[in-house]
C-alpha cells in the first residue's frame, strides 16, 4: 500500500530577499541561481523573471487515494510515524493532494478512537472540500501542518483561498509553472478560491509591489488607507506579530496569556501578542515589557520567523549556502542561530558589503517580502 517516494524539486522563484526580491512561486525546469556569495538584491519582473534556490531532496511516504478518498488503518499510520526516517505523508488523489508533516499525522493519531481514519479531497470549479474523519466524526490536526494542493490553470499570483467561516487563508500560494494552488489546511471542510487582488497608488513602481499585493490579497495585512500602503514606513513589534498571527490560520481571538505591563487587554494588539506568547514565539525586551510600539529589527524578525517554522514543527532545510556575514559578531546571541537558519532557508538575505545589519529597522515592504518568502517556503517545501 505504501511506498517510499523521493522527490527532487527545482524551485524557481522562492526567494532572494534583502530589500528587493519577491518569489513568483514558479515551478519550472529552468534555473536562475543567484550568487549567494554576493547576496545581490534581484529585482523581479512579474511577467518574465524569477529567482531560484538550489534543488533539495526530500523523502516521504506517498499513498495513492482510491479516486478522491482513502481509508488508512491507524496501525499503518503509527508504523510510518515510528520510523526515524519518516518526513511526511503525501496522499495523492484525482483532485489534488494532501501533504502532512510528522507532527500533523501524530496529532491525528492522538484523536483517533477507532482503528481507521478516512481522508478525502474533492474539487468542483473554484470549491474544494477536504475531510479527515473517523467513525463519521471530523478530525482537525492540532499540531504540525498539512498542505492542500489542487490543480488550477491560469490563476494570478493574487489568488486567495477562503474557508467556510469567511476567513482568508494567510498561508497560501499560487504556483504558476506548476498550475496549482496550495494552502495550509485549517479548521474548515470547504474552501473557495478567487482573485482578491488589492492595489495601492503608492506601490505602482515600488520594488515590493508583487509581495505587497500577494500578502494583502491573503488578508495578512492591509493598506494604511484604502488607496495607500506606505511601503517605506517602519514596522512595529506589535504589527509584525499580528502579521504572523494572521498568517498562521489559528484562532488568536481567545488568547489571554500576557505577562507584559505595556500590553493591556483593550489594546488592539493584545490578542496577537497573547497568541505569540502562548506559542513560544514572543519574548519581551525585558521580563515584563514587550515594547509593542518599538520598531522591529531585522534580527528580531528573523528570530520570529524561525520560531514560527519551529512552532509548526517543520524541518527547516537549507536550500542555499550559508553566508558568513561580516557583522555576525554583533548579531545577538539569542538570534544568531535563527538568522543562520532563516538565511540558509532563503527567507531573508543580507545587504551590501556582506552585511546582515541585525539591528537595522525594516520597512513595511521589507517585512512583507520576508513574510511572502516565509509563506512560499512553507507552501513549496515538502515537510
Amino acid at each position: 500500500m505504501k511506498k517510499r517516494y523521493l522527490i527532487v524539486l527545482t524551485f524557481v522563484g522562492l526567494v532572494l530577499l534583502g530589500v528587493g526580491a519577491f518569489s513568483l512561486f514558479d515551478f519550472g525546469s529552468k534555473q536562475i541561481i543567484a550568487d549567494d556569495a554576493t547576496q545581490e538584491q534581484v529585482p523581479l519582473d512579474a511577467e518574465s523573471q524569477s529567482s531560484a534556490v538550489p534543488s533539495a531532496l526530500f523523502d516521504f511516504q506517498e499513498v495513492m487515494m482510491n479516486g478522491d478518498s482513502l481509508t488508512l488503518e491507524a496501525a499503518s499510520l503509527r508504523s510510518m510515524v515510528s520510523d526515524d526516517t519518516f518526513e511526511g505523508l503525501l496522499l495523492t488523489g484525482d483532485d489534488g493532494s494532501l501533504l502532512m508533516n510528522p507532527a500533523f499525522v501524530e496529532s491525528i493519531l492522538e484523536q483517533l478512537d477507532a482503528e481507521a481514519v478516512t481522508f478525502s479531497l474533492t474539487t468542483e470549479g473554484s470549491t474544494c472540500a477536504v475531510r479527515i474523519t473517523s467513525d463519521d466524526s471530523t478530525i482537525y490536526g492540532s499540531a504540525g501542518i498539512c498542505i492542500v494542493t489542487v490543480p488550477y490553470e491560469n490563476g494570478p499570483l493574487t489568488m486567495a483561498v477562503e474557508d467556510s467561516h469567511g476567513n482568508l487563508i494567510g498561508n497560501s500560494a499560487y504556483f504558476v509553472d506548476g498550475a496549482s494552488l496550495r494552502w495550509q489546511l485549517g479548521t474548515s471542510e470547504t474552501y473557495t478560491f478567487s482573485d482578491s487582488a488589492k492595489s495601492f497608488s503608492d506601490i505602482t513602481e515600488h520594488w515590493g509591489k508583487n509581495s505587497i499585493e500577494f500578502l494583502t490579497s491573503h488578508g495578512v495585512l492591509n493598506g494604511m488607507s484604502e488607496n495607500t500602503f506606505l511601503p517605506n514606513r517602519s514596522v512595529t513589534r506589535a504589527e509584525f506579530i499580528k502579521m504572523l498571527a494572521l498568517m498562521s490560520g489559528e484562532d488568536y481571538s481567545q488568547c489571554q496569556t500576557n505577562q507584559f505591563h505595556d500590553v493591556a487587554i483593550n489594546d488592539w494588539f493584545y490578542s496577537y501578542v497573547a497568541w505569540g506568547t502562548e506559542r513560544g514565539l514572543v519574548n519581551g525586551k525585558t521580563e515584563n515589557e514587550f515594547f509593542p510600539d518599538a520598531t522591529i529589527s531585522r534580527e528580531e524578525m528573523a528570530a520570529l520567523c524561525d520560531r514560527f517554522i519551529l512552532y509548526f514543527q517543520i524541518d527547516c532545510k537549507a536550500v542555499r549556502s550559508a553566508v558568513d556575514f561580516a557583522d555576525a559578531p554583533i548579531i545577538g546571541s539569542w538570534a544568531l542561530d535563527s538568522v543562520e537558519r532563516i538565511q540558509a532557508a532563503g527567507i531573508i538575505n543580507g545587504k551590501d558589503d556582506n552585511l546582515f545589519d541585525p539591528r537595522g529597522y525594516a520597512t513595511r515592504a521589507e517585512a512583507v517580502t520576508m513574510l511572502s518568502n516565509l509563506s512560499a517556503y512553507m507552501m513549496a517545501m515538502p515537510h
